[in-house]
């Protein structure tokens, strides 16, 4: 990776899977610089369903929903072409009078 005129290598290692939320770490290992930089993270896989839940308790109108979101379900890996699952949403529409 180049930026700004740093050259870096960025890895990512999954330290732990606990049902929906998966734990990893991303390494930077920048030229020229000993130490790596390193971020941990947490991100957490819900269904469609439960992402619904979320969006329309807090007050969006689901628009267009994106991406197989049926891998998860079966417990098979998505194919390469299949495209990760994204959701579009925004506030209801609101009454001007």
């Amino acid at each position: 990776m180049e930026a700004a005129g740093l050259v870096a290598d960025v890895h990512y290692d999954i330290s732990a899977v606990a049902g929906e939320l998966v734990t990893y770490e991303t390494w930077f290992r920048f030229a020229g610089v000993r130490d790596a930089l390193v971020v941990p993270d947490t991100l957490r896989f819900m269904d469609q369903a439960e992402v619904a839940a979320f969006l329309t308790e807090a007050g969006l109108t689901p628009v267009t929903w994106y991406g197989d979101w049926t891998v998860r379900r079966t417990g098979r890996p998505a194919p390469r072409s299949s495209p990760s699952p994204h959701k579009t949403s925004r506030p209801p529409r609101r009454d001007p009078g």
